[in-house]
């Protein structure tokens, strides 16, 4: 429509970016029927999202409260401690999937003056918390199993009720651990996921009470370890589960910056026309945002205007590859290498080659070279990769610290003869 037409014009940072090429698409600014329709469909989404949030939460509490007071009931009437021992877990569940309730809906709160990044990492606050409350119940657990195996005591009621709530709780948590897995994937919400996890390991828990049951039900006094070692089993389950929940919430409240990303921002930065590098790049992760602080370089001949225009360009290029973005950019001049990319240019000129999308890096002394040639869209590969070579060669001699020089063949536009004698030599 008019209206998505004319919202490609805007950028990352909410200004409209000015009629200029960048890539393969136009920019123009927007109208204000089309900023309207887009801020009315941007507040739409992001309070159905924060309702689903809510609303799988909110469904995971009731369930967790039933299955709960049901394993309670039926561990304390059979005398299975490993069914006492899944009932705790399950408590543990239902305080943390409150707290997860509760840290779903702070954190689809806006950013306000005290939280100038927003409110989502208190869903790796909870999340951590979990992962806490998880390793303290399981070390219990462990303690009363390893008594009770050395212990004699009564062996375990087992008629109908242990093993139809057990049956039910495998049900009702197979189908929870998918909702929530799928939510968490959906809104990228840390506290979701981590109460898909739990569920999936109380499948697994359930089945260990199962299997308990079933040995003592079958082979009665024979299998009377079976009891303990099922609550030791479920005690490591827990224990497992409460280490991987507190390692990556604690990754994500240090600020640990999410895996391939830093890298990636950088590569697609240095890829826009006109950087010359991406010296520095700090990435932090909060709830389903990153917030990336980088700084590119350009060409210290490069005019203001056209230093914003390439840092818009960067930043476009960024969040188009990695969406969920908060880019902050700085740009400098290319101080470094400034007169090895003079250097380059001069060459190019010398030959009549237009250049663009010249970089130098310098790592360990060495220089690593890369830029772009313009060539008559006629000229054969032959020719045109001789030529190339020839400028790869002078700027070898003129540079002896480049390790690696890597010249890209582009058709020459403008309608300008690449090779004409002292041809215009494209600027980034």
């Amino acid at each position: 429509t008019a209206d998505d037409a004319d919202l490609r014009g805007w950028g990352t940072t909410g200004y409209p970016i000015s009629p200029t090429e960048t890539g393969a698409h136009t920019f123009s600014a927007p109208s204000p029927a089309g900023a309207a329709a887009a801020n009315m469909h941007v507040a739409h989404g992001v309070y159905n999202a924060a309702m689903d949030k809510r609303s799988v939460a909110r469904n995971s509490v009731l369930a967790s409260t039933l299955l709960t007071f049901a394993k309670l009931a039926v561990g304390f009437y059979s005398g299975s401690l490993a069914m006492i021992s899944e009932a705790l877990h399950s408590a543990l569940d239902l305080l943390a999937t409150v707290a997860t309730w509760q840290s779903v809906r702070i954190s689809d709160l806006p950013a306000d003056k005290s939280h100038h990044y927003g409110h989502e990492k208190i869903e790796h606050l909870a999340a951590f918390t979990e992962g806490i409350l998880l390793f303290l119940t399981a070390l219990w657990i462990a303690k009363r199993a390893t008594t009770e195996f050395f212990t004699p005591t009564p062996l375990p009621r087992t008629n109908i009720w242990p093993f139809l709530v057990i049956a039910i709780s495998l049900v009702v948590d197979a189908s929870r651990s998918r909702a929530l897995r799928r939510a968490g994937r959906q809104f990228s919400s840390a506290a979701l996921s981590a109460d898909a996890r739990h569920y999936t390991v109380d499948l697994g828990a359930s089945a260990v009470v199962l299997l308990s049951l079933l040995a003592i039900h079958f082979y009665g006094n024979q299998a009377r370890w079976a009891d303990p070692v099922g609550a030791l089993l479920i005690a490591v389950i827990m224990l497992a589960t409460a280490i991987h929940l507190a390692r990556n919430s604690a990754d994500a409240l240090m600020d640990r910056a999410p895996d391939g990303l830093a890298p990636g921002v950088q590569e697609t930065m240095r890829r826009v026309a006109g950087v010359c590098d991406v010296p520095r790049i700090r990435v932090r992760q909060s709830g389903t945002k990153s917030f990336v602080d980088a700084t590119i370089t350009v060409d210290p001949q490069t005019s203001i205007q056209e230093g914003h225009r390439i840092a818009s360009s960067a930043e476009l290029a960024a969040t188009e590859r990695f969406p969920a973005l908060d880019i902050t950019l700085h740009v400098e001049p290319a101080s470094a290498g400034a007169s090895h990319v003079e250097a380059i240019y001069d060459l190019a000129a010398g030959m009549g080659l237009p250049l663009h999308a010249v970089r130098v890096r310098e790592i360990n002394a060495r220089l690593y070279i890369n830029f772009h040639v313009e060539l008559p869209p006629e000229m054969p590969l032959g020719e045109a990769h001789k030529t190339v070579t020839e400028l790869e060669e002078r700027i070898r001699m003129r540079l002896p610290a480049a390790a690696e020089v890597d010249g890209h063949l582009e058709p020459g536009r403008d309608g300008a003869p690449a090779n004409a004698p002292g041809g215009a030599t494209r600027r980034p």
